[in-house]
């Protein structure tokens, strides 16, 4: 389910918005935190089930979800097609 949803999109997307001199520390900061939660999530999944049930942890993750679209669609600049020279002067 990883590869089929967001959770490769940090990898691609960090690179693509950094420039070169800072690219790799950005993607390093991005996938640790990226796993912090992931593993946050994973540790607390079981215990957000007995608490408020299947279907209000998976509400709340769906909500997640829509508000993450929401904001990449509107906020995550396109760089299909792009340089990364036409994506700086996007970004500047």
């Amino acid at each position: 389910a990883f590869s089929m949803g967001a959770g490769p999109v940090t990898g691609l997307v960090i690179p693509e918005l950094n420039p070169g001199q800072i690219r790799g520390r950005a993607v390093a900061a991005a996938m640790t935190s990226h796993w912090i939660c992931n593993v946050m999530i994973g540790q607390s999944f079981m215990a957000a089930v007995a608490q408020y049930g299947l279907a209000g942890v998976y509400s709340f993750f769906g909500g997640c979800a829509v508000l993450a679209a929401v904001y990449i669609s509107t906020q995550v600049p396109e760089t299909k097609g792009k340089t990364f020279d036409q994506i700086s002067k996007e970004l500047a």
